[in-house]
């Protein structure tokens, strides 16, 4: 035998139980939500920091002579640029590869004085890039994303 009020409590549990069901699947969908976008900033900044390094490596492999190769400086951006010149159909051309705003970049200048870092490509996200050039015999690198990841390079130049 029921009694009259044990329908609406059994109705009032039921309604609980299936509220604190959808909080524990909101919540679950949440922090899996946040556990998916950490994991893809992670892998894209890491993706980012290796394009730069295959990009610089390919860019230094085509053009391995140490007359060709210069680090300058430009009031404009933070740190050095790489500037490398090749002379075609009598004219100097400088490709300067350099990072403004975030974003390793390049420049194709017919004169350096041009120089101006809008109107560069980007070419992926870094935090950071710092050259040297090392007794004349090879360019040393570093790319820095931005989770402060660093990988550095390093390519010979070939001798006279």
């Amino acid at each position: 035998m029921r009694y009259k009020g044990s329908s609406s409590t059994e109705t009032i549990l039921t309604m609980v139980l299936l509220i604190m069901f959808s909080l524990v699947t909101l919540s679950l969908v949440v922090s899996a939500s946040g556990a998916y976008k950490e994991s893809e900033n992670e892998i894209n900044n890491q993706s980012d920091i290796r394009i730069a390094q295959s990009y610089l490596y390919t860019k230094l492999r085509q053009n391995m002579e140490a007359e060709k190769i210069t680090l300058e400086e430009f009031d404009i951006i933070e740190g050095s640029a790489l500037t490398i010149t090749e002379r075609i159909n009598g004219e100097d051309i400088k490709t300067v590869i350099f990072v403004h705003e975030g974003f390793l970049r390049e420049g194709v200048y017919f004169d350096i004085d041009e120089f101006n870092p809008i109107s560069s490509f980007e070419i992926t996200k870094l935090k950071e890039l710092n050259m040297s050039i090392i007794d004349e015999n090879g360019l040393a690198f570093e790319t820095i994303n931005e989770d402060g990841e660093i990988l550095k390079g390093f390519v010979a130049f070939i001798p006279d």
